[in-house]
């Protein structure tokens, strides 16, 4: 779907038939954030920052995301 003015976070991605790529953004808010990948999660990698302080974790079909900061963003790669 599309996001709406003063959202606390913005994703936007797109998917091939074997990956996820996913960007997103916090911009307020709180500091974790789950986003459902209706698809499944095998494998997920960070691809930028790759040294930041942006932690991640995966269920079985959901990505997990810990920012350290306001106005931060990550990029992922998602395997499923």
């Amino acid at each position: 779907g599309l996001t709406a003015f003063g959202a606390d976070c913005v994703a936007a991605g797109f998917k091939t038939e074997e990956k996820i790529y996913l960007a997103v953004w916090r911009l307020k808010g709180a500091t974790e954030i789950t986003i459902p990948i209706l698809e499944g999660v095998k494998g997920a990698k960070i691809g930028y920052p790759t040294n930041g302080p942006t932690k991640f974790t995966t269920g079985e079909k959901e990505l997990r995301i810990s920012f350290a900061s306001d106005k931060s963003a990550a990029f992922f790669e998602i395997e499923y």
